[in-house]
C-alpha cells in the first residue's frame, strides 16, 4: 500500500494492490492511479463504502445481504464500462434505436413464419446425450470429416450444455436451429443494452467533454439497476476524475443530465409503444 494516500479506505487499498500487478493497459493503469490518489475520490469511496440499496420488503433476506454495499471492484468495473460507447446500434440515439429495433423485430418475425416447417426450423432437435463412451465424440468427428470430403462442404461440431448434462447437436446445426436463433434475435431487440459481443464495448474511450453526459447517465443507470442512488455531487466528482474534465462538471449539471435522460427515455418508451401497436 506504499504511495497511497492515508484517506483511502483500507479495502480500497487492498483491492488496488491486488489489481495493479495485473494491469497492462495504459488507460486503465492511469485511471487506477487517479481513482486512488485524486483527493476528489475521497467522497466517492466514502459513499461507496457506506452505500445501502433501497430494499423492497418482499425481497428475501439473503438477497438483501448479497446486494448490501458496493465493492471497489464493482465500482471500478462500472466506471470502465461507462468510459466506452457501445457498438451499433447502442451508439444510435434512443429514438433511432427504437425504430431500428422494430425493423429487426418485424423482419425476424416474418422470416420465422416463412421458415416454419422447413429444414431451418428444427430447434427441438437437441441431438443425443453424450455417453461415458469416450470414442463417441471421435466417431462424430470422423463422420463430419468424411462428409466434408465427400460433399466438399463444412460441418460444425457443436455441443449443448444444460443442467441435465451435455448433448451432441445434429450435424446440420446451426442451420437446423435458425428459427431459434431468430427468436433470440427478437428477444435481444427488447433489451436496453448488451449491444456488443460478450458485452465488450468496441469504440474508443470517451475523451471529449460533450460525451461526459454518457458517462454520468451510464453510471447512474447501472447503479440504479442494483437499487443504489449515487448523489449527483459524488457522481460529478467521479466523472471529473475519470474523464479528466476541464472545465469540470458540477452537481447541477449532472442533475440536469440525469433528469433530461429520464425524460428522453419516457418519451422513447411512449413512441416505442405506439410503433409496436
Amino acid at each position: 500500500m506504499s504511495g497511497l494516500p492515508r484517506w483511502l479506505p483500507e479495502n480500497v487499498c487492498k483491492w488496488h494492490d491486488g489489481l495493479v500487478e495485473h494491469l497492462t493497459d495504459d488507460f486503465e493503469c492511469a485511471l487506477l492511479q487517479r481513482l486512488t490518489s485524486d483527493l476528489r475520490m475521497r467522497t466517492v469511496w466514502e459513499w461507496a463504502g457506506a452505500a445501502k440499496p433501497s430494499i423492497s420488503d418482499t425481497e428475501p433476506l439473503d438477497v438483501r445481504l448479497q446486494r448490501d454495499g458496493i465493492s471497489p471492484r464493482s465500482l471500478y468495473n462500472i466506471v470502465i464500462d461507462a468510459t466506452q460507447m457501445p457498438g451499433y446500434p447502442g451508439n444510435l440515439t434512443p429514438g433511432q434505436r427504437a425504430v431500428y429495433m422494430k425493423k429487426v423485430r418485424d423482419q425476424a418475425g416474418a422470416l420465422i413464419a416463412l421458415l416454419e416447417g422447413t429444414m431451418w426450423s428444427h430447434g427441438d432437435d437437441q441431438g443425443y446425450a453424450l455417453s461415458d463412451d469416450p470414442t463417441r465424440p471421435e466417431d462424430e468427428f470422423s463422420i463430419a470429416v468424411n462428409l466434408s470430403e465427400k460433399h466438399d462442404t463444412e460441418y460444425v461440431i457443436a455441443y449443448l450444455a444444460t443442467k441435465n448434462g451435455v448433448n451432441r447437436l445434429p450435424l446440420d446445426y446451426p442451420n437446423s436451429h435458425l428459427t431459434d436463433t431468430l427468436a433470440d434475435l427478437i428477444e435481444w431487440t427488447n433489451q436496453d443494452d448488451y449491444f456488443d459481443r460478450w458485452r465488450v464495448k468496441s469504440s474508443r474511450l470517451i475523451k471529449h467533454y460533450n460525451l461526459a453526459a454518457f458517462f454520468t447517465r451510464t453510471v447512474y443507470a447501472t447503479l440504479r439497476r442494483f437499487n443504489f442512488a449515487i448523489p449527483f455531487g459524488v457522481l460529478a466528482d467521479l466523472a471529473n476524475v475519470t474523464l479528466e474534465l476541464n472545465p469540470p462538471l458540477d452537481e447541477a449539471t449532472v442533475r440536469k443530465q440525469i433528469q433530461r435522460n429520464k425524460s428522453n427515455i419516457e418519451t422513447v418508451n411512449r413512441d416505442a409503444s405506439r410503433l409496436n401497436r
